[in-house]
């Protein structure tokens, strides 16, 4: 078996071992773990996926009806800017609150704090209802707590690397990335599904608008049960699936903390936490004006069941062409630098808000829909997914709890701001606009970076044969071109 090292993050605290293998590893040392402990990996990485998707479901199940429930009670864009940032404020105290909690304590009781606090949430969210409370001030206190709840994703970022190697990882939190994509992007379908509700139940009102958060205390309910049940918290990279030996036994530039100067390597940590403050913000600028701009360019009553059902429908759809761009990654990921996938994205993302830019008063809905397809269906999910394997790839074995809690409330500092733009603004062009200087200046800092990095490589391969020449003895046997009389004596 690999033995891979521990890194002891408290005296009283759990070590957690992050994919740094042993660079003089060889293969004898390669034996599997007992088929019963790989099973329970991948139930343990299974169960980690489902957190994710209940927590990211928080979003895009109601994502289709929240404006039109927010509308339906008195609120209007502005307050939809509220609540989709009072999301993002809860989840940024709980990120880094979770993420340290992760580091020192297990994985499944933060899981099951979180989930039982987005219970909560979810429950208060049926009362908002005009025929219950009819308030927009329980609307938001949901809204908050399902966010504080949802902050987690640090938590899932650092089991998955806590359960992979730094070869494994980039598969893993891709995986874990379309997941959160499917939570977001497709989960505004279901919807659709309860679009026709309209029972008192206990005394509560279920309808088109109030349902989908009934279905969201059923993925919390699912989510707590699992981690009860199933989850096995002494798992860890020795009971995964193996490397081959020659994977594995390679080192890696990014596993090895000394291999980059620290320096080079705490830079790249602010670049990719200032990257993933854009991608998750100009998301959010999208989960916050999508509904509107389509209820704008369909002319749809915002009060019938025909609009729930083509808004969580144009969602839906989005959402499924995003797939396409998650099965891109894991399929040409060795064909492209991490750096190269991320500016696509950005040039992506770049594109669509150019295309709504353009002659905003006469949008149609074929624009609408193309600028939707690159900002939601492809730039989003490249960013969102590979920023966050690359920043956990350039931390290779550090500990990742906190740093990946740091990667996450810098998201949510902009999923705060940058929702409030539309609101601020009297029209959206110049959000849009916003949104296309963040993406400019995220392509030409990656662009800086790499350069950067592959700077300080070249001098460390100068410095290394330096620090050989000065060593090596004038004749070196080595090199015929080192030789003289001495070599060779006379007979």
């Amino acid at each position: 078996m690999v033995q891979h090292p521990e890194l002891s993050l408290n005296a009283s605290g759990p070590g957690v071992s992050y994919g740094a293998v042993e660079r003089n590893a060889s293969q004898k040392n390669f034996a599997p773990s007992p088929r019963r402990r790989v099973a329970q990996w991948y139930v343990n990485m299974a169960l980690v996926n489902l957190v994710e998707f209940s927590a990211e479901s928080s979003r895009g199940v109601v994502l289709a009806t929240l404006f039109l429930y927010n509308k339906s009670l008195g609120g209007d864009l502005a307050f939809m800017g509220m609540l989709t940032s009072l999301f993002s404020v809860g989840r940024l105290i709980s990120s880094m609150v979770f993420g340290w909690m992760c580091d020192r304590y297990s994985f499944r009781s933060v899981y099951l704090v979180s989930s039982a606090i987005c219970l909560v949430g979810n429950l208060i969210y049926l009362l908002a209802d005009i025929h219950v409370t009819d308030s927009l001030t329980v609307l938001a206190t949901s809204r908050f707590l399902v966010g504080f709840g949802a902050g987690n994703r640090s938590v899932c970022r650092a089991n998955v690397a806590a359960m992979t190697t730094v070869n494994q990882r980039l598969r893993y939190l891709t995986i874990l990335a379309t997941v959160v994509f499917l939570g977001y992007a497709l989960t505004p379908g279901l919807g659709s599904l309860v679009a026709d509700v309209d029972v008192f139940f206990c005394g509560v009102h279920f309808n088109k608008f109030t349902s989908p958060g009934m279905i969201l205390v059923v993925f919390n309910l699912l989510t707590i049960f699992g981690m009860l049940t199933t989850y096995d918290g002494s798992i860890g990279i020795h009971d995964g699936p193996l490397e081959s030996p020659g994977t594995a036994a390679t080192s890696n530039t990014l596993a090895d903390p000394t291999s980059m100067p620290e320096r080079i390597v705490n830079v790249g940590a602010m670049v990719f936490i200032f990257l993933n403050f854009n991608a998750r913000g100009i998301l959010s600028v999208f989960e916050t004006v999508n509904i509107p701009l389509f209820l704008q360019v369909t002319g749809s009553d915002p009060n019938s069941v025909a609009a729930v059902v083509q808004a969580s429908n144009f969602q839906f759809y989005l959402g499924l062409l995003g797939l396409v761009s998650y099965f891109s990654i894991e399929f040409f990921r060795r064909s492209m630098t991490d750096v190269n996938w991320v500016q696509l994205g950005f040039l992506m993302l770049l594109a669509g808000n150019a295309l709504l830019v353009l002659v905003p008063a006469d949008l149609s809905f074929e624009r609408l829909a193309f600028a939707e397809f690159l900002v939601w269906s492809v730039g989003c999910p490249i960013t969102t997914a590979v920023v966050v394997a690359a920043f956990s790839k350039l931390l290779g074995g550090r500990p990742q709890g906190t740093l990946m809690g740091l990667l996450g409330s810098a998201g949510s500092v902009s999923r705060i701001v940058l929702p409030l733009l539309p609101a601020a603004i009297s029209t959206l062009t110049p959000v849009f606009w916003i949104n296309i200087s963040l993406c400019g200046l995220s392509v030409a800092l990656l662009w800086w970076y790499s350069r950067l990095v592959y700077k300080t490589k070249v001098e460390m391969l100068a410095d290394v044969e330096s620090a050989y020449r000065v060593v090596s003895p004038p004749n070196d046997p080595r090199s015929p071109l080192g030789s003289d009389k001495v070599d060779f004596e006379d007979k």
